[in-house]
């Protein structure tokens, strides 16, 4: 088994009201030696339509502006 994990999940994860300070931290250190890690890849605009549809696409792109 693989955990996905990339650094910038940190700083995502941060800024999250639900996420303790240290929370990811921890986490990280107990699966660290356990698990292999593997580094996410951003996914192309087809992988996405896979499971979601183009109007939920558009409203979250909204949301970011």
């Amino acid at each position: 088994m693989k955990a996905v994990y990339h650094n910038r999940y940190r700083e995502v994860y941060s800024s999250d009201l639900a996420s303790a300070s240290g929370r990811l931290e921890s986490i990280y250190d107990e699966l660290h030696g356990v698990f292999e890690f593997a580094e996410p890849k951003s996914a192309h605009k087809g992988d996405v339509l896979l499971f979601h549809s183009q109007d939920h696409i558009d409203s979250l792109l909204l949301g970011w502006q």
